[in-house]
């Protein structure tokens, strides 16, 4: 998303007078600037969300959860399938239905073999393939990070971030 974005998307956004007389009329008093503000917020994270994961999407197939499962593969190098569902926040069985995809691919990214602490379970990991595109996305993710920030400078970074964690 860039200035010129933002500033097409303030152009869409109620009037400070339209807002007034809804709040007017829905009986509900408060600070207009604030729910200004939410919608920018949702509009900026909509649009970096986007940023971040539509191209690779369209480019790869690649969706935000398997690119989460590739790039948890890359930082710990081999994991089970139960270690991958609770870095990713799903159940074992979606995990594993994931998985199942991912290996019937024609040149899968992901390789499987049995774990040798427990027969019954897996062990999985990238293959070279896998690595070097995970590589290639996170460059790309942090390039892309990087331009959506460009705006701000390092210290409205660091008092942006401060602010949002306290919301947090």
């Amino acid at each position: 998303m860039t200035v010129r974005d933002l500033d097409s998307y303030q152009e869409q956004l109620p009037s400070s007078a339209d807002l007034l007389a809804l709040a007017s009329r829905s009986g509900v008093d408060g600070e207009l600037s604030s729910l200004r503000l939410i919608l920018q917020l949702m509009h900026f994270a909509r649009s970096a969300q986007s940023a971040l994961f539509d191209d690779m999407q369209n480019t790869y197939g690649i969706s935000r959860g398997r690119f989460v499962l590739l790039v948890s593969l890359r930082e710990n190098g081999e994991l089970t399938v139960n270690d991958l569902a609770a870095r990713l926040g799903v159940s074992a069985a979606s995990t594993s239905v994931m998985i199942k995809r991912m290996l019937a691919e024609e040149e899968p990214l992901i390789v499987r073999s049995v774990n040798p602490l427990a027969r019954h379970s897996f062990n999985i990991r990238l293959s070279a393939r896998g690595e070097a595109l995970v590589d290639n996305l996170v460059a790309k993710h942090l390039k892309t990070v990087t331009t959506l920030l460009t705006p701000l400078n390092h210290e409205e970074r660091q008092f942006l971030q401060e602010i949002l964690e306290k919301l947090s």
